[in-house]
């Protein structure tokens, strides 16, 4: 329950009491069935949809330069946490020293079993468990600073797509010569295996 909620209410929680409407009406328990990928299927990381739907409330809406601008914070957030070596975030007095591991993706499954075989620990160890807390609380920490520097109007992309991602979609992407597919992350978590770099196609 604590990733997708964790983050959601982390953010939430302070702007009811400080701000009031529109943050008093929207229910933070909507966010628990974010847990574990969403409802322990291991899609999207439930820390990410969290963060992705704190983003919106605060920043974003039906208007298009707002829904826009909002988007570019949470691909921000996103492509953080793909590039990033996580969790950043160590607590006082841990139970279990948490190793850090880059995920390059925003899907729970890729994320976990990169960490438990960098960390030699079980996918459903307590040291997992922890180190899911850990991440929770690294993405909501990054999650404000980044609404905070969208609210100074100091906000700039800090982690672009990278070169790879960008090849791939020169080809691949909207107006390419494939066209074939849409996303912003990096491709190489799940598309770059023995076979296909065999088989892939020249141009």
């Amino acid at each position: 329950m604590a990733c997708s909620y964790g983050v959601f209410e982390s953010i939430v929680e302070p702007l009811r009491k400080e701000i009031g409407f529109p943050y008093t009406i929207m229910p933070s328990t909507l966010l628990v069935v974010g847990q574990g990928g969403v409802a322990d299927v291991a899609s999207l990381c439930g820390a990410l949809i969290g963060a992705a739907s704190a983003i919106f409330l605060v920043s974003g809406g039906m208007d298009r330069k707002l829904r826009e601008a909002s988007y570019s914070i949470i691909q921000d957030v996103y492509l953080w946490y793909e590039q990033s070596a996580l969790p950043d975030f160590r607590p006082k007095n841990p139970k279990y020293e948490i190793i850090k591991s880059v995920s390059a993706s925003n899907l729970c499954h890729v994320s976990v079993s990169k960490w438990c075989k960098a960390s030699k620990f079980k996918s459903f160890s307590k040291e997992r468990s922890d180190r899911c807390a850990w991440i929770t609380a690294a993405v909501a920490k990054y999650t404000v600073e980044t609404l905070n520097k969208y609210a100074d109007g100091a906000f700039k992309i800090a982690y672009p797509l990278s070169a790879a991602a960008q090849a791939c979609r020169s080809c691949h992407d909207k107006g390419s010569k494939l066209e074939n597919t849409r996303a912003v992350t990096d491709c190489g978590g799940c598309h770059f295996t023995p076979s296909m770099k065999k088989e892939h196609l020249k141009f």
